[in-house]
């Protein structure tokens, strides 16, 4: 059984795709894709936008700086970012 990364109250930064498949495994890949999959659908989006929802967030992730923090609250707000762009992905 895998034990939990320990908690850091720091923010870690955002890895590039590329950095990140190299440090992790595929399952590990798929667990968190999973995850955000799981986190879009609460937030509201409709399972039929579900891979459009997606390439938004890719979209908005392309506009982050690397060298600024990418935690909780930076996912939270470009959720909320789709949520007003694309509100017909979303359920009223």
């Amino acid at each position: 059984m895998k034990t939990p990364p320990k908690h850091s109250n720091s923010t870690p930064k955002k890895m590039h795709t590329r950095q990140f498949h190299e440090s992790t495994t595929f399952e590990d890949d798929m667990e968190l894709f999973d995850m955000l999959c799981v986190a879009l659908y609460f937030a509201g989006a409709r399972q039929e936008f579900l891979q459009q929802v997606l390439e938004e967030y890719g979209a908005e992730l392309d506009g982050f700086d690397d060298d600024e923090p990418y935690g909780q609250e930076q996912i939270i707000e470009v959720i909320k970012r789709i949520r007003v762009k694309r509100p017909d992905f979303f359920t009223p």
